[in-house]
Order: C-alpha cells, then sequence, then structure tokens
C-alpha cells in the first residue's frame, strides 16, 4: 500500500496494481469475482449518498447507450468517425494559420478575452501561442484516438469496452437500491471468506497460521449490521463454518490446535469457541466436554474463568469411540 501511495510517476492503474495482487494472492476467478463486485458496489452507494455523481453516472449512461446504438449501423459510424475527423483537421489547420499569422492572432487574442472574465483572461500573446500549441496536441491525440477506432480489431475493443460500463450503469435502473447494496454485501463476505480460503491453503507454517486463526477470530467480532457480528449473522453461517472447519483441517495437519473428534462436525463443534471468545490470549483456551444423563454440554475457559455451559446440539451424533477428550475433564485446545 505504501508503495502505491508514495509512488512519483504520474501514469499509474492502480485497479490494475489492485487486480494483479489479488490474483496472485486469491487466484483470477475470486479476484475478478471481487472486482466485479466491487464496481457494483461503489456505483450503488454513489447512486444512494451523492446526489451530483448520480446525475453524473446517469449523463455517462445516456452517452454510452448513444455510442453503442450508433455504433450497431458500422457504415454509418465509420461516416460519423470520418466527418469528426474531417472537422478536426480543419480546427489543426486553423490553428496553424494562426499561429502562423501576427495579425490572425492578435485577432485570436482579442476575441477570446472579449468573452472571458477578468481571472480567466489571456495577458500576453506569447501565453495565447502555448495556449494554442497544447490544444493543437488535444486535437491530433483525438485524430489519433479516432484513427484507432476505424481499424476493425480496435472497432470490437470499443465496443466491448463501452457493453462493459453499459452493464453497470444499467445499475441505476434498479428500483429498490436499498434492497441491492444489503444483496452486494453479504456476497462480498462470501467472497472475502473464499479468499482466506486461499490463505489457509497456502499457509505453511505454525506461527503463520496462529496469525490466520487471530485474524479470522477479529473477523467473526466484526460488526456486520447495526445488530449482529459476523459470527452471528445466519445468512453467513453455511460459509462461516466451511471456513472455520478448514482452518482447523490445517491446525491439525501443523499440530496447532489439538484434535478432539475424528468425526469432522462434531471436532467443530467442540473447538469453533476458539474463534469466538474475546479473549486476549486464546492460547490458553481449555476446553470441558460435560455428560449429563443423556445430554452433552461444552464449557469453554480462557484464562479469565469458565464461560457457561452450552448444550451440544445433535448430541446423538457423536460417536464416543471417535472422541480424543474425555468427559467432564478440562483439555487444551493448542498443543
Amino acid at each position: 500500500m505504501n508503495r502505491w501511495i508514495y509512488n512519483k510517476e504520474v501514469m499509474i492503474d492502480y485497479m490494475q496494481i489492485f487486480q494483479n495482487e489479488l490474483e496472485e494472492n486469491y487466484g483470477k476467478e475470486n479476484a475478478k469475482e471481487f472486482i466485479e463486485l466491487l464496481k457494483e458496489f461503489s456505483i450503488l452507494i454513489d447512486i444512494k449518498f451523492e446526489s451530483k455523481i448520480k446525475e453524473q453516472i446517469e449523463n455517462i449512461k445516456e452517452k454510452v447507450e448513444k455510442e453503442l446504438e450508433k455504433m450497431q449501423d458500422s457504415e454509418s459510424f465509420v461516416e460519423q468517425i470520418t466527418k469528426e475527423k474531417r472537422k478536426l483537421t480543419k480546427k489543426i489547420k486553423q490553428i496553424d494559420e494562426t499561429l502562423n499569422n501576427k495579425n490572425l492572432l492578435e485577432k485570436e487574442y482579442e476575441i477570446r478575452n472579449e468573452v472571458l472574465p477578468l481571472e480567466e483572461k489571456i495577458f500576453s500573446m506569447r501565453i495565447l501561442s502555448n495556449l494554442m500549441v497544447k490544444e493543437r496536441a488535444e486535437v491530433l491525440r483525438k485524430i489519433e484516438k479516432l484513427n484507432e477506432l476505424l481499424k476493425p480489431k480496435k472497432y470490437v475493443e470499443y465496443k466491448k469496452k463501452l457493453e462493459e460500463k453499459e452493464k453497470y450503469l444499467k445499475l441505476l435502473d434498479l428500483e429498490d437500491i436499498d434492497s441491492n447494496i444489503k444483496k452486494m454485501k453479504l456476497k462480498m463476505q462470501k467472497i472475502f471468506l473464499k479468499c482466506f480460503e486461499e490463505k489457509i491453503e497456502k499457509c505453511d507454517s505454525k506461527s503463520k497460521l496462529m496469525d490466520l486463526i487471530y485474524e479470522f477470530r477479529y473477523y467473526m467480532f466484526l460488526p456486520y449490521d447495526y445488530e449482529r457480528s459476523i459470527y452471528e449473522t445466519k445468512e453467513l453461517q453455511k460459509e462461516v463454518i466451511e471456513t472455520g472447519k478448514k482452518l482447523l483441517q490445517k491446525a491439525h495437519k501443523l499440530k496447532v490446535i489439538e484434535r478432539f473428534s475424528k468425526q469432522e462436525d462434531i471436532d467443530y463443534t467442540l473447538l469453533k469457541y476458539i474463534f469466538q471468545t474475546r479473549s486476549i490470549n486464546i492460547e490458553e483456551i481449555e476446553i470441558k466436554l460435560i455428560r449429563e444423563k443423556d445430554k452433552y454440554f461444552i464449557q469453554v475457559f480462557d484464562g479469565n474463568g469458565a464461560g457457561e455451559k452450552i448444550e451440544m446440539k445433535n448430541s446423538e451424533n457423536v460417536n464416543k469411540k471417535e472422541l480424543a477428550i474425555r468427559f467432564n475433564k478440562k483439555v487444551k485446545a493448542f498443543y
């Protein structure tokens, strides 16, 4: 990030750099999905909260739609570009004639200053000459761009870019912005968890895995909305559980966390509280599995005392032979 902030190069495609780093860390598919969603999410947020930006986006949408409409008839589009080139070429000729004729330059100087407000007036012929040289360069740039569009390959690329823009700009037509923002927020969390699973997959050391465990625990307590944290959000339960299981599998493999059951679901049920504790030092966590008649309870000790007993759901699915934790005895979760 600091490399981006302090980079002094003038032309930098920050979005491309961002996308490249996402692809490198989380794979092309996840990167593409995240970037697509980020673009859509950004537009909807602007539409909802920034009325001026909404107007600007509407203007862009109108221009893009008109341009695409023109491009449906390739012959008409080429004819239009040719006319525009003639117009710009004539402009170049006028600029050259003015710059090479003192009388014409003086006349141009007077014409421009007549309509300009005091703070924008041109104060010398030299300044006007420099300004017109810049204008000439800009006109040439436009001509070059039009020449590129006359090439079949560039024509197709340009049309594809416009269609891509139109896809995002059509978000303006959505009737329920709030509902769509909520859907995108949920989708973004799911993509984040997919990316986090990539980090788990690539993790190859105990210290890095401990960092991921703390990171996941921190993430679980982030607010999803005004009422719920991530781990309390029902809409994310499936993805959170899948990610938690993968984290535990890697923790068992690297001998960071004890395996409490050979049954994956039961193992997760017993150890998921590692990710739901506010204890500063989670390595001190101990788990007690309590049996009372036909019911099982889980009690977590985090160094600050014992937590409340929590009844274990679906305890009938527990295979006692597969358990690696004794009943009614505190067992450290971490090696």
